[in-house]
């Protein structure tokens, strides 16, 4: 369901006309599946109003595309816009009726059928009955999608529950990606919520015609692969590990290229191989290939368990591997487990199938890099699980400072500052002119920031009039990880240990006093800050 009483027709005609298509996806395959409804937000976590629309046209039911409706949702992302739906479940079977019924329906509070989802939900009637969550669209260009799960933790205060990046290529788009229940958020109304955006900082079209949570089961393969898993012996190199010493094992002719070339199209590699996996991985970084591999499997634990758990770290279905292994018996015990898999007894013309041919776009060659960093990062996570401090040392953390002059800086930071109400220090609101004024009479400051898998870009602005802060604000998506803190710090230390903070109370800024809280300060119209002695989490670097 879209939010689609805002839409523009006049603008939307305005764009150009794209040539449609339909479902890849069979919707009879679905046996249950949730009901979102999907509106337009803004990623600094405010609401919109029409002075604040960050959809073009809002979003607009587009008749060349159908998917799980007759029109694909049509929606033209200004920067900063997202997608958010609050999780609710209805059972709606195989057919498309119930779905279909409730898009015409506004799915306004205190509604009937609001109060309807409200009853089920206390009655539990609303069970939780969904394991994959679908995409399908059309995007203008090559790009990241972000889906993030948000929720409550202990102390009631929101965090992100989950997050899945889906790497979109210029034209048709479809993805299946596997939900572990346990991380997705409870059905708990106006406090736990899904939300998808644009990761770029310019506007963009995208047209979905799937954007849902089900549950289904896979029993065919995928029209695409997307992840080929390797068996060692007598496939990836010549000869048994066991039977042979490492030092006479050879790659197989061939081998190189065809995994140079799987991953020049973007298709992921991993290993499944019942082996010794110190000895076995020695050899496979010997012939520097280790880095081809993600999450690969070298045990002696069933081939069907390990593709699985595979396919659940990747976020990608298992009906998209495929397993080249030359055991009779390891190939039928994968397809009696998982029949939705692949099976090949060697790589040798395995390119040349259709289900390899996938474009090779700049997005499709960087895919293994952002799998490796992704690896990375939960590597950091396992290794600070009891310290959050040290966690975010181990990312290296920079915040830099500087004065915000270009075109793009002064407009970011104008952005923020309009459009962030949670982490806003006094919900101050600027046109354009009255903040060109700002950066010309006062110590004004952009925010950047960057850790050792990526760049942040700016994330913040704050504004000085001598040791007082009169502005601040920081972007949702940096929360929690103690930029502000940082910040304080360093602009206290400047002030030879004193400093002020200007707060004004706004409907949305607590999280902003939770915070000036958390550093030690009552609530008035002014805090006097004295910095803590924090030990360091992050670099900061001013640059003039």
């Amino acid at each position: 369901m879209y939010q689609l009483e805002k839409s523009n027709k006049k603008l939307w005609q305005s764009q150009k006309v794209i040539p449609g298509f339909a479902t890849s996806f069979n919707p009879r395959d679905v046996k249950a599946g949730v009901v979102l409804n999907w509106e337009e937000h803004n990623i600094e976590c405010g609401p919109l109003d029409k002075a604040q629309d960050h959809f073009f046209y809002g979003i607009y039911p587009n008749p060349n595309f159908k998917g799980l409706f007759d029109f694909g949702a049509d929606i033209y992302f200004k920067r900063g816009a997202k997608l958010e739906a609050d999780l609710e479940q209805v059972n709606f079977g195989s057919s498309l009726f119930w779905h279909r019924f409730l898009q015409r329906i506004p799915f306004k509070k205190n509604s009937a059928l609001y109060r309807i989802r409200r009853v089920r939900r206390f009655l539990g009637l609303v069970p939780p009955n969904y394991n994959n969550f679908v995409l399908e669209c059309y995007a203008e260009e090559n790009l990241n999608l972000i889906l993030e799960g948000y929720g409550l933790d202990s102390d009631r205060k929101r965090k992100i529950k989950f997050r899945h990046s889906f790497p979109l290529v210029k034209g048709h788009n479809f993805f299946t990606t596997k939900v572990d229940r346990k991380f997705v958020p409870k059905v708990k109304p106006d406090e736990e919520f899904v939300c998808i955006y644009p990761d770029n900082d310019k506007d963009t079209r995208i047209i979905f015609t799937w954007l849902d949570f089900v549950n289904y089961k896979f029993d065919q393969p995928a029209e695409k692969v997307k992840c080929v898993a390797w068996d060692l012996d007598n496939v990836l190199w010549d000869g048994i590990l066991a039977e042979n010493k490492a030092e006479e094992i050879k790659l197989k002719p061939g081998v190189l290229e065809t995994i140079k070339e799987l991953d020049k199209r973007g298709i992921i590699q991993t290993i499944v191989s019942k082996n010794d996996h110190d000895v076995a991985f020695d050899i496979v970084k010997r012939e520097g290939l280790q880095d081809y591999f993600i999450y690969p499997a070298i045990n002696w634990g069933q081939k069907s368990e390990n593709l699985k758990k595979i396919a659940d770290k990747l976020n990608i279905n298992p009906d998209t591997f495929a397993l080249i292994d030359d055991s009779d018996f390891e190939r039928l015990e994968v397809k009696n487990a998982l029949p939705q898999v692949r099976t090949y007894l060697n790589h040798e013309g395995i390119l040349q199938g259709k289900e390899f041919d996938v474009p090779i776009t700049e997005a499709s060659q960087l895919r293994r890099k952002s799998y490796l960093a992704e690896v990375a990062r939960e590597k950091v996570s396992a290794s600070y699980s009891g310290d959050y401090d040290d966690f975010l040392r181990s990312w290296e953390m920079q915040l830099e400072l500087f004065i915000p002059t270009s075109e793009s800086e002064v407009s970011r930071c104008l952005e923020l500052i309009q459009r962030s109400n949670q982490l806003h220090l006094n919900g101050n609101r600027y046109d354009k002119e009255a903040f060109n004024n700002l950066l010309r009479g006062y110590q004004c400051y952009g925010l950047r920031c960057k850790d050792k898998f990526g760049d942040y870009g700016i994330i913040g602005f704050c504004r000085l009039d001598g040791k007082t802060v009169k502005d601040l604000v920081i972007s949702c998506r940096i929360a929690q990880r103690k930029v502000e803190q940082t910040l304080f710090n360093y602009l206290g230390e400047k002030s030879n240990g004193e400093l002020y903070v200007e707060y004004v109370k706004t409907e949305r800024n607590k999280p902003m006093l939770e915070l000036l809280n958390d550093l030690g300060i009552s609530e008035n119209n002014v805090f006097t800050i004295i910095p803590k002695k924090f030990s360091p989490i992050m670099k900061v670097y001013e640059k003039n």
